[in-house]
Parts: C-alpha cells; sequence; structure tokens
C-alpha cells in the first residue's frame, strides 16, 4: 500500500483495524478497503476534437474489473485449477489473475512536456465500450484499431473458456488497455512512444448510428 501511495504521489494518511465476527474469515486472511480524497483542477488548454490521437496505456492483466465473472467461468475454489501452468501465461492461472494494476500517474507527469494530453479514461467497469464516451464531446467519436496492440493471453483464454461474446468481452474488461488518452502529439513523438503506450486510434465524427466507440480489424 505505502509503495502504491509513493507511486502516485498520494499521502497514507490514517488506517484502523476492524473485526468481523461471524462472516468466516479463516486466521491469516483480512480485508483491506481504502479510499481517497482529491480535488480536480481543469488545467488543461486542449479540448478533445476531430483527428486527434487515441492513445493506450498497457494493462498487465484484469486490473480492477472482471473477476466476478472469472469466477463464475473458473472454479476458484480449486486449488489445482489455480495452480495449472499455461504455457501461453507463461506462468499459473492464479499467478495471471493477480497481476497488479500497473500505477501511471507520474508516466503521465514525465510526458506533459511533449505531449499535449486533452483528456483520459480508465478503463475498469464498463470496459472500452463505455468509459471513453466519458470523455468524449457528443459530436465526436473514436476509432480504434485493434491491431495497434498484443492483448494478454489472460483475455483470450477466458473468452475461450467462458464461450464469451467479444461485445461482453469489450464491456467487461480491459483487454489489454488500463487507461486510454486524448492527445495531440507531433510525429516525432507519435514515432518514438515509450514501450507501455501504443497509438490505437483516432478521434472522428460521431457517425449517424450513435456509436461513439467503433472497432476496426481484430486482435492477432
Amino acid at each position: 500500500v505505502i509503495d502504491g501511495c509513493m507511486k502516485c504521489g498520494c499521502n497514507l494518511i490514517g488506517g484502523e483495524t476492524a473485526e468481523h465476527p461471524g462472516i468466516g474469515l479463516p486466521p491469516g486472511y483480512f480485508d483491506l478497503a481504502a479510499f481517497c480524497i482529491g480535488f480536480e483542477e481543469h488545467t488543461s488548454g486542449y479540448p478533445v476534437s476531430m483527428d486527434m490521437d487515441v492513445l493506450g496505456w498497457s494493462s498487465y492483466g484484469l486490473g480492477t474489473n472482471g473477476y466476478s465473472l472469472v469466477r463464475d467461468i473458473y472454479d476458484i475454489h480449486s486449488r489445482s485449477e489455480l495452480e495449472q501452468y499455461y504455457v501461453e501465461l507463461k506462468q499459473t492461472l492464479g499467478e495471471s489473475l493477480l497481476k497488479p494494476l500497473a500505477i501511471y500517474i507520474r508516466n503521465v507527469k514525465d510526458l506533459e512536456w511533449c505531449i499535449e494530453f486533452s483528456a483520459h479514461a480508465h478503463i475498469t467497469g464498463g470496459g472500452l465500450l463505455e468509459n471513453i464516451p466519458r470523455i468524449l464531446p457528443d459530436d465526436c467519436a473514436v476509432e480504434i484499431d485493434l491491431r495497434t496492440w498484443e492483448r494478454p493471453p489472460i483475455f483470450k483464454l477466458i473468452q475461450e473458456k467462458g464461450n464469451l461474446a467479444d461485445e461482453e468481452m469489450f464491456r467487461v474488461f480491459n483487454q489489454g488497455l488500463q487507461m486510454v488518452s486524448i492527445v495531440s502529439v507531433s510525429k516525432y513523438i507519435r514515432d518514438n512512444m515509450p514501450g507501455y503506450i501504443q497509438r490505437i486510434g483516432r478521434v472522428i465524427r460521431r457517425p449517424s448510428s450513435g456509436a461513439q466507440v467503433i472497432f476496426k480489424g481484430s486482435f492477432q
């Protein structure tokens, strides 16, 4: 927890323990809950507009969403299931599901000198389909090329095991993108992005269908 706070420039200002009689927590297990309070200062001088770039920030796994569905698909109470090794994951199922969330706040700050960020969307509950529209003007949409990033193999395993439709995958999981940013960048910067960022598409005029997230291509 302290390491996470240091990475994102937050202060850990308090904490307490709580007893949970009657709920069956076995010895050695604990429940962790946290919250933060902050103030948003709108300082962006670059409103989202047509032809801006859409950047995707890599996720290393499920992040913070989709675990309820995973529990329906896999027998997570079976130690043998969680300890099964998958060649495509290069680790066990349990290890893959427990990959921590990356913290990109300092990375954003480090890139502000060369990238004009207009908006950011964390890809949590609702996936790409519901989170990206929150940062778009009503007359704009994004066209996203699925060939521009490598989806972590855990998502393909989950989709095949659960026989899940593409739309459900995009609505429940981050599909390998933990955050999406709308930006203005020069060609030089576009061609020299850090490895954890990909240019995944562009902002376009919203089509008559009303959709604000449009996919093209397919995952490799």
